[in-house]
């Protein structure tokens, strides 16, 4: 009798309000991939004696200061591109990746957005995975940061700091962590999965996640047509889907997920069409502030003449 092969279908991926990183995907990044040996260089120095990030040695990483770790994180996502993997940068990624995600004390959208910067830039950079799972517990993990409790309220909403709605600044925009996180996802998933986490993240019934979610695919429609860099729209015309080092990855990394913004948007028209899409507007059309916003630049009209019909803007 011939033996039966083994299944390779992927199993779904969603995005459910609550359920963050998985532990067991965290547990193997830990196990796999410890805290580096040596502590992380600088990339850019012209001083004859590199700077050094001792701080990391440290094993309460949680208090270095936002600032300072904004700064790590731009070494190592600014590095690779034009020096290539000769440091162990990717090491302290990897460490930083789980040790981040694992404490809630240190749940804040901003790593959210560090991280995923450097998560493409390593993957476009790195010759070899640290372990055959590595890739699939980097969307298990890293991809559901966003769901995180700590990043919603009681409501199944997101909390005022992470969806920033009210805080335009030159317009509507799409929450950077979010913005990042949905990228991030496209790249890592297979393209069976991107049906069912879409269809996960529309059930979301949150006001503000849905505002936030409805500029990303303004913007990121048309980057189908006009493959720039991530933050890189124009904002007279389009919300910013902007993030923490986005122009660090570059527009190669646009183009190369073009294939998937195809796929997922030919899915969101089908699970969206018109009918779908004016009930799932109708909670953010009863909050006033929200539905001034959106009407002041004509965002739902443009989700109907643009979106639905598949047409460049």
């Amino acid at each position: 009798m011939a033996k039966k092969e083994k299944s390779s279908k992927k199993t779904d991926f969603l995005w459910v309000p609550g359920e963050g990183p998985s532990s067991d995907a965290l547990r193997r990044l830990a196990r796999h991939c410890p805290k580096p040996k040596h502590s992380m260089g600088e990339a850019w120095f012209l001083s004859e004696k590199r700077h050094i990030y001792t701080e990391l040695e440290r094993t309460d990483l949680e208090s270095i200061p936002h600032a300072q770790m904004e700064r790590i994180f731009w070494e190592m996502t600014s590095g690779p591109g034009s020096f290539g993997m000769e440091d162990n940068w990717d090491e302290w990624f990897n460490y930083l990746l789980w040790y981040l995600l694992e404490k809630e004390s240190c749940a804040c959208g901003k790593n959210i957005e560090y991280l995923v910067s450097a998560c493409l830039v390593m993957d476009a950079q790195a010759s070899r995975e640290p372990y055959t799972q590595y890739k699939d517990d980097l969307r298990d993990t890293l991809g559901r940061a966003i769901m995180a409790k700590p990043y919603w309220d009681e409501t199944q909403d997101l909390i005022e700091r992470l969806h920033r709605v009210g805080e335009w600044r030159h317009g509507p925009e799409c929450s950077g962590a979010i913005s990042a996180s949905l990228f991030l996802c496209l790249e890592l998933l297979e393209e069976e999965q991107i049906s069912s986490w879409l269809q996960s993240m529309l059930r979301i019934s949150g006001i503000h996640w849905r505002t936030n979610l409805l500029c990303w695919f303004i913007s990121a429609h048309n980057l189908q047509f006009e493959p720039h860099t991530f933050g890189n729209v124009d904002l007279r015309l389009f919300p910013t889907l902007e993030w923490e080092h986005d122009y660090l990855v570059g527009g190669s990394q646009v183009r190369f997920l073009k294939h998937k913004l195809g796929l997922l948007f030919e899915k969101l028209r089908e699970q969206l069409d018109f009918s779908a899409f004016t009930n799932w507007m109708e909670p953010l059309l009863d909050d006033q502030r929200i539905a001034s916003q959106l009407s002041e630049w004509s965002i739902a009209e443009r989700y109907v003449d643009y979106v639905l019909t598949g047409e460049k803007y």
